[in-house]
């Protein structure tokens, strides 16, 4: 029975991803200049893994393109997995 004043209790729900498939070989074409290329990674859509090609982007000067990566973490007990986006860092 619901009272004016209570709250539910609140349901948590869990969404565990699995590893990603291995980091894809890329052919990384000539750079235009002031462009830095961001290698292709996995992205996470849905239910599965998704490939995002690498491509070129805008250089920044004084930094330094950190790729996006796969970071395992536990949940829980379990494992699981998050994809930390890419950025730059001051050189």
């Amino acid at each position: 029975m619901y009272c004016a004043g209570q709250r539910p209790a609140a349901a948590q729900v869990g969404v565990y991803i699995g590893a990603p498939p291995p980091v894809r070989v890329e052919v990384v074409p000539v750079a235009p200049a002031g462009q830095t290329w961001r290698p292709g990674y996995w992205n996470y859509e849905q239910t599965q893994h998704v490939w995002a090609p690498g491509t070129y982007i805008a250089t920044q000067p004084g930094s330094h393109y950190v790729p996006d990566r796969w970071v395992q973490y536990k949940d829980n007990g379990r494992e699981n997995w998050k994809r930390e986006d890419g950025r730059w860092e001051r050189n």
